[in-house]
């Protein structure tokens, strides 16, 4: 298997269900992509409430780190302590849910998944032999040109 990138292959969205379901295609997207999908109200997806999810956690976590502040001054000074504990363990699991979120929305929501592709968000992990029928002219020609330079190295060594 072999990873690729959207600006690698264009897989419509009909292909991407069914390679997916057949089990020859891993479909992945970057923390960092989910992140600013999730932020950005015309990327997010229309069709599921991914995008709403990740927003209340967030919300939950800033919302409990101020209350253990206002405890820390009104009880215990350690309770900024927990809820800053609290706030980091709530971030990286709703980050983790997110790109899972966001995975799921794309399967269902076709415009979604094709305004992602656009902009290059999604990974690929499959077959070369799968992929080919979805290749795009720049990744061929980048291909042909590293073939052609790797044979000029394999000319020069003899």
């Amino acid at each position: 298997m072999t990873d690729f990138t959207s600006d690698d292959v264009r897989i419509p969205h009909a292909d991407v269900v069914r390679l997916r379901n057949d089990g020859k295609l891993l479909v992945g997207i970057s923390k960092s992509a989910a992140d600013s999908i999730s932020g950005s109200p015309e990327l997010k997806p229309r069709k599921t409430t991914a995008a709403a999810a990740f927003k209340f956690w967030i919300i939950v976590a800033l919302l409990g780190l101020l209350y253990s502040v206002y405890l820390s001054f009104t009880s215990h000074w350690w309770w900024f302590l927990i809820g800053l504990l609290a706030l980091t363990i709530i971030v990286r699991a709703n980050s983790s849910a997110n790109q899972s979120n966001l995975l799921d929305a794309a399967m269902i929501d076709a415009d979604f998944y094709e305004r992602t592709a656009q902009l290059g968000g999604w990974t690929y992990r499959m077959d070369e032999a799968d992929a080919d029928p979805f290749f795009t002219e720049d990744y061929r020609l980048g291909q042909d040109a590293l073939r052609r330079f790797q044979a000029g190295l394999r000319g020069q060594s003899d």
